[in-house]
């Protein structure tokens, strides 16, 4: 499979960047779009806490980062 993805000029470097919306099974509640980055090599994933929560979604062990 091969992918290309917009990359962001707004970061130095630009980074590759889509557009998603985040969703929980269980209320059927989603977020409005966001962009999220594109990191082939990440161990894990996170999103803000606030964008969790107003999906209700459960939310696992807390880690918080300074910046990106």
């Amino acid at each position: 499979m091969n992918l290309t993805f917009a990359y962001s000029s707004s970061h130095l470097p630009p980074l590759p960047m889509i557009t998603i919306r985040l969703g929980a099974l269980e209320t059927q509640l989603t977020t409005p779009d966001v962009n999220a980055v594109i990191d082939t090599g990440a161990d894990a994933s996170f999103a803000p806490i606030a964008l969790l929560e107003s999906i209700e979604a459960g939310i696992g062990k807390v880690r918080y980062a300074r910046s990106l």
